[in-house]
C-alpha cells in the first residue's frame, strides 16, 4: 500500500509505503533411504507399551534390557556383557520397526528448500524545498520478518537424540526473528555553481534465533525442548558531505566530485541460553574479537550522449584480518592435552567459531546503461551488468594444541577453503530490458548469468566431477496500469524452470540433497509465477 501527502506549495511531499507478506516453504528432498531404528529402539518401543520409564534403559543395570529384548525380537542369552549387548542392539532393524510403529520413511525427511517466512515493512520518505536551491530530505524504514526452518532430522538411532523424550526422533525447528531499522536525513542544494549534499544515516539489523521441538542430548532427563539460541546485531551510523560540479565546455564534459565520510559500526553477538549449547567451552580457545579490514575502491564513468550510453566500472580490494570461521569437527587424535580438555568438557568432538583467517577479495563491477525512444509513446531501457570477484586465503592461524595433535587440516579443512574461494560464482551478470508502451503498459525481461561453482568437500576422487556448470535464469513480467492508483503485474521468475546441476550420488546423503547444500549458485525452487496488485492511496 502506498499513500502520499503534499507539503507546502513548492512540490514538497511525504510518502508512506507498507506491505505484509507471507511465503510458504518448499522441499526438494526425496524419501530418506538410510537407517532409522536399531535394536535398542525396538526394546524402547516394547518398554513404552509396558509403561516403563525408558530412561532407565540407559543405565548400567542390564536387567530391563534382557526383560524386553525377547518381546522386541532381539536374540540374546541374557548373560551378555554391556559391550556385547551394545553390538547386538546396534543392528539395523529399520524395516521391521517402521511396520511395528505404523510409520513410513518419508516421516523422517528433513526440509531441503526455502523456509516459511512472514513479514511486514513500513517506509516513509519526504522532501521539503526550502527555496529554489535548497532541499531538506529524509526517510525512515522499519521491517520485521519471522521465519521457520528445520534442521537435520535427529533420527532415533543417533546419539544426539535423547530417545526417552523422542522415541521416533525429531525434526528441530529454528525460528528466526529479524528486525531492520533505518533512518536518514539531509540537506542539499547549490553553493555557487557546486552541488552540495550533507546527510546523516543510521541503520540497524537484528537477527535472533529460538529453537523449538529440540533437545540437548547431553542433559538427559533435565532436557528442555526449546531454548533461546541467541543471535547477532549490526548497526551503522554514517555522516556524509559531498560536493560536485559539471564543466560542460571542458573536453566533452568534465565532472569533479569530492567529499568526506565518517562511519561508526557496531557488531554484537547475543549469547542466548546456556542450555542451547552442547557443552561449555573448555578447550582453551580465545574469545572472539572484531574482524579488521582495509579496503580500497576506484570508479570510472563515461557517457556517450549521441548513443544514449553510460558506462560504469568499479574496482575494489578488501583485506580482512582475523576473519571469523567455524572450524571443522575434530577429536583428540590421540593427543593427551586435547584428550584432557575434551574430558573436562564431557565431549569427544568439537567445532567452534574463532578468529583464524586473513583473506583478500578483489573484484570488478561493470555496468552499461542504454536508453532509446523507439517511437512516440514507446521507450526502451537496456542494462548490462557483470561482476567479477575472487577471494583468496592469505593466512591461517591454528592453535598450538590443535597443531601439535596433527589436526591443522581438520581445523580448517578443504571443505572450508573451497567454500570460501569457489563455492559461490566468481562471475555473475544480467542483461535486462524494460519497454514502456504509452502510460499503461510495461514489459520487463531479464536474463541472469551465474558462473560455475565447485562442491565444497574434503574428497578428491578423480572419477567425480565436483563442478556445477554455469546457468542462465530468465525472468519476465508484464505490468498494466488499470487506473492512476491501481496497477496489476503478472510475471514469472525462472521462466524456463532451470535448476543447478544435480549432486553426484556420493554427496546426496541417502537422497537428502539432490542439489548441493555446500555450494550456493542460485536457488533450487525452480519456476515461480506471481500476480501482484498495487494500490496507491492519494
Amino acid at each position: 500500500m502506498d499513500f502520499g501527502l503534499s507539503i507546502g506549495k513548492n512540490g514538497g511531499f511525504i510518502n508512506f509505503t507498507g506491505n505484509f507478506n507471507h511465503r510458504g516453504s518448499t522441499n526438494r528432498m526425496q524419501e530418506w533411504e538410510g537407517s532409522i531404528f536399531n535394536g535398542h529402539n525396538s526394546v524402547e518401543r516394547v518398554a513404552v507399551a509396558d509403561n516403563y520409564d525408558t530412561s532407565l534403559l540407559l543405565d548400567d543395570d542390564l536387567t530391563d534390557i534382557f526383560q524386553y529384548a525377547g518381546t522386541a525380537g532381539i536374540a540374546s542369552n541374557g548373560d551378555e556383557t554391556k559391550e556385547e549387548l551394545q553390538g547386538i542392539l546396534s543392528e539395523d532393524v529399520t524395516e521391521s520397526e517402521l511396520l511395528a510403529r505404523g510409520l513410513q520413511r518419508s516421516d523422517f525427511n528433513l526440509q531441503v528448500g526455502q523456509s516459511k517466512v512472514r513479514g511486514s515493512q513500513f517506509f516513509a520518505n519526504l522532501s521539503i524545498p526550502l527555496d529554489e536551491n535548497l532541499e531538506l530530505y529524509g526517510f525512515v524504514g522499519l521491517s520485521f520478518k519471522n521465519g521457520k526452518v528445520a534442521g537435520f532430522y535427529r533420527l532415533p538411532n543417533q546419539s544426539r537424540t535423547y530417545s526417552p523424550a523422542y522415541p521416533n526422533g525429531f525434526l528441530p525447528e529454528i525460528n528466526s526473528n529479524i528486525m531492520d531499522q533505518s533512518a536518514a536525513f539531509g540537506i542539499k542544494g547549490m553553493l555557487g555553481d557546486w552541488n552540495v549534499d550533507f546527510s546523516n544515516s543510521y541503520g540497524k539489523n537484528e537477527f535472533l534465533y529460538y529453537v523449538t521441538n529440540s533437545n540437548n542430548a547431553s542433559m538427559g532427563n533435565s532436557i528442555p525442548f526449546e531454548a533461546d539460541s541467541g543471535g547477532f546485531n549490526y548497526s551503522e551510523n554514517t555522516t556524509n558531505f559531498d560536493m560536485n560540479r559539471f564543466y560542460e565546455d571542458t573536453m566533452v564534459g568534465l565532472n569533479i566530485a569530492f567529499g568526506a565520510e565518517h562511519r561508526v559500526e557496531n557488531y554484537g553477538i547475543v549469547a542466548g541460553e546456556e542450555i542451547s549449547y552442547t557443552q561449555y567451552n573448555t578447550l582453551g580457545i580465545e574469545s572472539l574479537k572484531e574482524e579488521t579490514s582495509i579496503g580500497a575502491t576506484a570508479c570510472f564513468t563515461a557517457r556517450v550522449p549521441n548513443a544514449n550510453l553510460k558506462f560504469t566500472l568499479d574496482g575494489y580490494l578488501i583485506n580482512i584480518d582475523d576473519r571469523v570461521i567455524l572450524t571443522g569437527l575434530f577429536g583428540d587424535n590421540g593427543n593427551v592435552e586435547l584428550a584432557n580438555l575434551f574430558q573436562q568438557a564431557n565431549a569427544t568432538q568439537a567445532a567452534f567459531f574463532t578468529n583464524s583467517l586473513d583473506t583478500q577479495t578483489m573484484g570488478l563491477d561493470f555496468v552499461v546503461d542504454h536508453k532509446a525512444n523507439i517511437s512516440d509513446g514507446v521507450s526502451l531501457t537496456n542494462t548490462l551488468a557483470f561482476t567479477f570477484s575472487e577471494t583468496s586465503l592469505e593466512k591461517v592461524e591454528v592453535p598450538k594444541a590443535i597443531a601439535d595433535a596433527g589436526l591443522s587440516d581438520t581445523y580448517f579443512d578443504p571443505t572450508s577453503r573451497i567454500h570460501l574461494e569457489s563455492a559461490v560464482p566468481t562471475t555473475k551478470g544480467n542483461l535486462s530490458h524494460n519497454i514502456k508502451v504509452g502510460d499503461n503498459w510495461n514489459f520487463f525481461l531479464r536474463n541472469g548469468y551465474f558462473g560455475e561453482v565447485r562442491e565444497a568437500t574434503n574428497e578428491n576422487d578423480p572419477s567425480i566431477d565436483y563442478r556445477f556448470g554455469a546457468k542462465v535464469i530468465t525472468d519476465l513480467s508484464i505490468g498494466y496500469n488499470i487506473s492512476n492508483s491501481t496497477r496489476f503485474t503478472l510475471g514469472t521468475n525462472n521462466l524456463l524452470d532451470v535448476y543447478p546441476d544435480k549432486n553426484d550420488p556420493a554427496f546426496r546423503s541417502d537422497r537428502r540433497f539432490i542439489y548441493s547444500r555446500r555450494s550456493v549458485q542460485f536457488g533450487t525452487n525452480g519456476r515461480y509465477v506471481f500476480g501482484r496488485l498495487t494500490f496507491k492511496i492519494k
